[in-house]
């Protein structure tokens, strides 16, 4: 992440949309990686990452409120957590 994202999620954290879309787009690469190693086998013909992405990021950006102090680490973490809490 850049070295501004701390102050981004500050940001995102209170409220400004704009920078919480520019987290999540910074974050949208990383994360879909992550979500295409975890997809199990008996689900990839039929589930693409993509979508699981798209669907992380809408529940990030709806509970992004829920989000704590955060590094840019810890912002990662989170959204993967998220991702995690989705059942597939």
């Amino acid at each position: 992440m850049s070295g501004e994202s701390h102050s981004l999620i500050d940001r995102a954290r209170a409220g400004d949309r704009a920078a919480l879309e520019r987290l999540l787009v910074e974050q949208s690469d990383p994360l879909c990686a992550h979500i295409a190693r975890g997809l199990p086998a008996r689900l990839q013909s039929t589930v693409a990452a993509e979508d699981v992405m798209q669907e992380t990021l809408t529940q990030a950006f709806l509970g992004i409120g829920w989000l704590r102090d955060a590094s840019p680490q810890t912002f990662a973490t989170w959204l993967r957590q998220t991702q995690n809490r989705r059942d597939l």
